[in-house]
C-alpha cells in the first residue's frame, strides 16, 4: 500500500501542468502583415482594452480586414500580459459555412431564417382545412 502511495507522489511531480488556450473575441483595429501582427478590440462595458496579436506568418492576411468580429485562439505573453497575444488559430466570429451533417441548412428552412413551415408542403399546419390530414 505504500509503495502505490510512493508511486502516485512521485507521478504527481513528474507531470507538468496542462495550459488550456485563451479565447479572444474582438474586433479588428489594425493588420499590419509586415510585422505578422493585429491590434484587436477587445473592450467591454467597464474597460476599454486593445491587444496587439501576434499570428503566424503564414496567415492570410488578406481575409483579415479592419472592423471584422473575430475569434482568436492562443495564450498571452509571459511577460507582457496585457498587449501581447499569440494566435494559434483565428477565424470569423461570425455565421460559419462549415455544415457537414447539413443540420444548420435543414434548421433554416424550418421557423428560424425562412419561416417556411418545415414540412415540405406550404400551409400543412396553417394553411385552408383541404390540407390537413384527418
Amino acid at each position: 500500500m505504500r509503495l502505490i502511495l510512493i508511486f502516485l507522489t512521485i507521478l504527481l511531480f513528474m507531470t507538468e501542468p496542462v495550459n488550456a488556450m485563451e479565447v479572444l473575441i474582438g474586433r479588428i483595429v489594425s493588420v499590419q502583415p509586415d510585422k505578422c501582427v493585429i491590434v484587436v478590440d477587445v473592450s467591454t462595458t467597464s474597460e476599454e482594452k486593445k491587444l496587439t496579436v501576434a499570428i503566424h506568418k503564414d496567415t492570410d492576411f488578406s481575409k483579415l480586414k479592419q472592423n471584422m468580429l473575430v475569434r482568436v485562439w492562443g495564450d498571452y505573453n509571459k511577460t507582457d500580459k496585457n498587449t501581447l497575444f499569440s494566435a494559434s488559430q483565428i477565424c470569423p466570429a461570425g455565421v460559419s459555412d462549415n455544415d457537414p451533417t447539413g443540420v444548420r441548412k435543414r434548421l433554416r428552412q424550418g421557423h428560424g431564417a425562412s419561416g417556411g413551415s418545415g414540412t415540405g408542403r406550404q400551409g400543412w399546419r396553417h394553411g385552408s382545412n383541404s390540407n390537413r390530414r384527418h
